[in-house]
């Protein structure tokens, strides 16, 4: 009986073995550097297209296939950890991992805010906060003891200059730079002398 099992071993063994070797010999399909698709044999068996109409469309002009990037990467507000976020309470950006605020004190002090919220929702006394025109967070009210102005557009002095840069970027982009009325015309002559060319 022992020299049975032994042998199952053994047997077991072998047809695992078996079966490792024959994945690595199985080779991956290459793909396609016009689609990006697999394929199995190339133009005529050798070549980087799968077929005829991929390798005429690169030679036209059409760009190689890339890899697409994973979510992550695509996500501009990426951190070493997780998300780039604006904190619900404090306002600031942090790295969060599925959390809505920064620590403790901002989520009791989120919470107390949303709860104050659905209390006051239909009070008419109650002020409502303007949206800053850069970064779209809340103007205050009030600022030292004074309240604000109701032409203030945006929350901070740096969202303003950010947005006047803004601004002058798009105001020079939209202007055409070199238009054939404006443009230095280039003297045909430059250094040369009235009579150098007589004689």
């Amino acid at each position: 009986m022992a020299r049975a099992r032994v042998a199952s071993v053994e047997a077991l063994t072998n047809a695992i073995m078996r079966d490792r070797e024959r994945d690595r010999t199985r080779e991956i399909a290459p793909l396609c550097f016009s689609c990006g698709r697999a394929y199995t044999s190339g133009i005529g068996g050798v070549g980087r297209f799968c077929s005829l109409r991929c390798r005429d469309a690169f030679d036209s002009g059409l760009p190689a296939h890339v890899q697409p990037r994973s979510y992550r990467e695509l996500v501009t507000g990426q951190g070493p950890l997780g998300m780039l976020i604006n904190c619900s309470g404090c306002g600031k950006k942090f790295d969060s991992c599925g959390l809505r605020c920064c620590s403790i004190e901002c989520r009791r002090a989120s919470r107390r805010k949303q709860e104050l919220d659905a209390e006051l929702a239909g009070q008419p006394f109650r002020a409502v906060k303007r949206r800053c025109g850069h970064c779209g967070g809340p103007i205050p009210n009030w600022r030292k003891g004074r309240r604000v102005s109701s032409a203030v557009k945006f929350c901070s002095p740096r969202c303003q200059r950010k947005e006047a840069q803004n601004a002058e970027g798009r105001k020079a982009s939209s202007r055409d730079v070199l238009v054939s009325q404006t443009a230095k015309k280039c003297p045909e002559h430059k250094g040369a002398r009235a009579g150098s060319g007589k004689g």
